[in-house]
């Protein structure tokens, strides 16, 4: 499509499609359910571009990304693999962050981080935890764990700001339950769910 024919003429909102839609249909795709293959779910995406009234081009890609963000809260760790154990994410803080075991008839996969919890319940264990945070070494002293807390409790409540999105370095992916919990909705819809019954 030629430039001429794509760009804002008078630098008005109105020119352009509004990204809250894509934002938006792009949540009601993934949340509707399990797709297992990325071509389908880009397939689908674009349909739901194209039907738009002010889109008349659009290319949708994708990516698996090898990283992303999640919450950890933990005093334990897992040192050894068990025996059918299949290692699937680690990171500088505890090696073994995923696993998924296979034992008799069963696959059993486990996470030693937390995409349950959100910045509200990661603030109330901070603030329970403030002495052993602090003999660890991970905060001065427990008014400065409180703070911190403080702060975390106040991104729960409003995450769009921008000065505490920018403090704790995060983005959607930790932010919005869609993304957060993805991984734990597509491991029940494809693999606990059809596995019913047998």
């Amino acid at each position: 499509m030629p430039l001429a024919d794509n760009t804002p003429r008078n630098d008005r909102i109105d020119e352009v499609v509004n990204y809250d839609f894509v934002r938006d249909a792009v949540t009601r795709i993934v949340t509707q359910g399990h797709i297992d293959l990325q071509e389908t779910l880009c397939d689908t995406v674009l349909a739901a571009m194209l039907a738009h009234p002010q889109v008349v081009a659009a290319r949708v890609s994708t990516r698996k990304p090898d990283v992303y963000d999640g919450f950890i809260m933990h005093l334990d760790e897992v040192a050894t693999l068990p025996r059918g154990a299949t290692l699937l994410a680690v990171n500088e803080h505890t090696h073994v962050q995923a696993l998924e075991v296979k034992h008799k008839n069963g696959t059993f996969w486990a996470t030693q981080y937390h995409p349950e919890y959100n910045f509200y319940e990661m603030a109330r264990l901070m603030s329970a935890r403030a002495e052993p945070l602090v003999k660890e070494g991970f905060f001065a002293n427990t008014a400065d764990v409180q703070d911190y807390a403080e702060a975390m409790f106040a991104l729960h409540a409003n995450p769009d700001n921008p000065a505490l999105r920018e403090r704790f370095a995060v983005g959607p992916d930790i932010l919005d339950p869609v993304y957060r919990e993805a991984e734990l909705r597509n491991w029940i819809d494809a693999l606990v769910i059809p596995s019913r019954g047998r």
